[in-house]
């Protein structure tokens, strides 16, 4: 379960209050769990003596397995000698993201009168997401997979013949990706190809060209998760920690709102404009794309 840490603030005793904290000292540490519909995490509440230390080791045994994943607000620096360690990212709920998001355009670009089936290209050098390119089939042209592990996708290849009568293009991590429509990639690409298509990563990058970052299209945004949820924590990695550690979905059960893309956070429909030889229209809004 998700850990989240929070520091008290250090309230003003008068005389009464200090008479009886010497008797019974203060709590340095609370701990709560907040419960919600599809999940749970945790808020631990340390609070600092009158030298503005924090009681790590009962941080620590309290956080348990969750001691090394540990969601700070922001600067807030955890003592590894602790044995605490800041939550990090996989990236998986952003895989998922991009998965849902490249759909999204695959299903709106192969519909209507000027449907289109498009070119797209999967760069998995490890071969960690075989489903990503199975999914993709009933709505693209030609699927090709970069990757170095080709072994890992024979079941998905069997899987792509027997469900969709259709076959994955496996090529080697140095193939070209300049014909490809759309690219979305599991691991950076060591170089960008010139011109080309969308591309989309999962990586978390801010590279100009790539569109990463992506950003749910769920009500928890100003709805029951938020609520509570200390200050100065990043909701970015809230949502993150929630889905690896505390195995919550919600988040995505959609595609996503919007993607960072050259500079700025554009709406998802408008990546469509992007995607070489494909004209159907100019459709501004979420609600007006959805399938």
């Amino acid at each position: 379960m998700l850990m989240v840490l929070e520091i008290g603030k250090r309230r003003r005793r008068g005389l009464r209050e200090y008479l009886r904290s010497a008797l019974r000292p203060p709590r340095r540490l609370e701990v709560w769990e907040v419960v919600r519909e599809t999940g749970r995490y945790g808020i631990l509440t340390a609070y600092p003596d009158k030298k503005g230390e924090l009681p790590w080791e009962d941080v620590r045994q309290a956080a348990g397995k969750e001691a090394r994943h540990l969601l700070c607000p922001a600067g807030c620096t955890l003592p590894e000698e602790e044995g605490l360690l800041p939550f990090r990212p996989s990236g998986q709920m952003q895989g998922q993201l991009m998965q849902q998001a490249a759909l999204f355009l695959l299903r709106r670009a192969s519909r209507g009168k000027k449907q289109r089936r498009i070119a797209v290209g999967v760069y998995d050098p490890d071969g960690v997401r075989p489903d990503l390119a199975v999914s993709l089939l009933p709505y693209a042209a030609e699927v090709q997979v970069n990757t170095g592990c080709p072994q890992r996708y024979r079941s998905a290849g069997r899987i792509a013949m027997e469900e969709y009568g259709a076959s994955l293009t496996l090529v080697g991590t140095q193939a070209d990706v300049r014909g490809l429509q759309m690219l979305l990639l599991l691991a950076p690409l060591p170089c960008l190809p010139e011109g080309g298509g969308l591309i989309l990563s999962a990586c978390g990058t801010r590279e100009k060209r790539i569109g990463g970052d992506f950003y749910p299209r769920i009500p928890l945004s100003s709805g029951p998760w938020l609520a509570g949820l200390p200050e100065g924590v990043d909701p970015a990695l809230f949502w993150e920690g929630l889905y690896e550690r505390s195995g919550v979905r919600d988040m995505v059960a959609e595609p996503p709102d919007s993607v960072w893309l050259s500079g700025r956070r554009r709406p998802l429909p408008e990546l469509l404009a992007r995607i070489p030889g494909l004209d159907i229209g100019a459709a501004t809004s979420y609600n007006e794309m959805t399938i």
